[in-house]
């Protein structure tokens, strides 16, 4: 009864069937990988979730959806913003995130394959493969003031609109 059980850890090869792509290619250009992450924003007594979709290469957001629920729709729907947002595309994309199941969802996944989409994701247990959309994270919550408590919901998404639009126009005259 004293001794310690290990831990079984299933590992789903649906989340195995991905490298991390990220070690081993560099975008050139703007619209070539795509990073997401989600992170949580607290509103009176509840929190939401805001899905972000970046482009490494531009560190430009092309695609956010503020959601009540960490559903895997809300990442297709932030994904398929940046899509949108790109318009035209000649060349092949990647999109990279970490094993969240909203990213390993049969309808993300459907997404991906349906756009010609290569999907990358991070190495199980280290915090280094996604650290861009962490960043990201930090910087909107602390230096754009999203990691404030928001009274009503209405307020929060024109802070996180404010948010995204200060950053993109901080990180472009960067470049």
């Amino acid at each position: 009864m004293l001794i310690k059980r290990k831990r079984r850890y299933k590992n789903s090869s649906k989340t195995s069937n991905y490298d991390n792509l990220l070690r081993y290619y560099e975008p050139e250009r703007s619209n070539q990988l795509f990073i997401s992450d989600i992170t949580y924003l607290s509103l009176k007594d509840s929190f939401r979730y805001l899905f972000l979709t970046e482009d490494y290469f531009s560190r430009k957001i092309t695609g956010w959806v503020l959601s009540k629920n960490m559903y895997a729709r809300s990442a297709v729907l932030s994904f398929k913003q940046a899509l949108r947002n790109i318009g035209a595309r000649n060349s092949l994309i990647i999109h990279h995130s970490d094993k969240g199941t909203q990213y390993m969802s049969d309808e993300f996944i459907t997404m991906c394959r349906n756009n010609n989409i290569i999907i990358s994701t991070t190495y199980r247990g280290d915090c280094y493969d996604n650290a861009r959309c962490e960043r990201i994270n930090n910087i909107l919550k602390k230096e754009y003031m999203l990691g404030q408590k928001f009274t009503d919901e209405i307020t929060m998404k024109k802070a996180i609109k404010q948010a995204i639009s200060l950053y993109i126009t901080k990180n472009h005259t960067k470049h």
